[in-house]
């Protein structure tokens, strides 16, 4: 069900020029990707959760359906900025399922803003966006204090094991060259014992 009749929006449809213009950027976008796809916690994106609930609620987004479950959760987190305990105990539900509703409404309106600006740039209008996202999605590292412990471990054992690879690779390239300094040597070694 939709919170918000679009007819009766003051501004219309959300479009993917205002939104990049205006609201957010690519790294605010990336952001929500990543929290849709259950990379970093949901405090990452808390402060771009106001700007998705006034939209919703102002009929700004007429293509997302959502829940009344789904609608509520949004409501306390992001205009009534309520933090998740108080909204667990209003509805009478677990942490675990407040989040995983409030998940899953981040994924839908993350994926419908980035279908939005796909097909904005699939249009030919703007290209530089395109390249910007691309670019954020390669460079753009989550910072440690907003990883999980097991992300963190994940980490460090792939730091690990790239340093490892690296050392191995150097090892096996020392002993070419000493190898190949050997082979070098060895005619100057059988010339010097022939003349003896």
């Amino acid at each position: 069900s939709s919170p918000s009749d679009p007819a009766q929006s003051l501004c219309g449809p959300l479009t993917a020029g205002e939104l990049l213009s205006v609201h957010m950027s690519m790294h605010d976008l990336h952001r929500l990707d990543m929290y849709a796809r259950n990379m970093v916690d949901h405090h990452m994106v808390l402060d771009l959760v106001p700007l998705l609930a006034s939209w919703l609620f102002q009929g700004r987004l007429p293509a997302i359906r959502l829940t009344y479950l789904q609608v509520a959760i949004l409501l306390g987190v992001g205009l009534q900025r309520r933090d998740v305990d108080s909204i667990c105990k209003e509805l009478e539900l677990p942490a675990n399922q407040v989040l995983a509703f409030f998940n899953k409404t981040i994924r839908k309106i993350a994926g419908h803003l980035k279908e939005m600006v796909e097909q904005h740039v699939s249009a030919g209008t703007d290209k530089k966006p395109t390249r910007l996202l691309l670019a954020t999605n390669h460079r753009w590292r989550c910072p440690q204090w907003c990883l999980s412990p097991r992300q963190r471990r994940a980490r460090r054992a792939k730091k690990s094991r790239a340093m490892r690879a690296i050392v191995t690779r150097r090892r096996i390239r020392t002993r070419g060259s000493q190898m190949a300094m050997a082979a070098r040597r060895a005619p100057r070694r059988l010339r010097n014992s022939t003349r003896t």
